[in-house]
């Protein structure tokens, strides 16, 4: 029973700790896009034509 226990919460927290490292990395990557890639692609674009 307490193993169980153990087992589910220890699942519970990887989990919990994707979810959140997942949160965390697509906020890093729009914000790199935002800042970086998107002035970049507007300045191409209105550039080449």
């Amino acid at each position: 029973m307490l193993a169980e226990k153990l087992f589910s919460w220890k699942l519970f927290k990887l989990v919990y700790q994707i979810k959140r490292w997942r949160e965390y990395y697509w906020r890093f990557w729009s914000r790199l896009y935002i800042q970086r890639i998107k002035p970049l692609a507007i300045k191409f674009c209105s550039g080449t034509q």
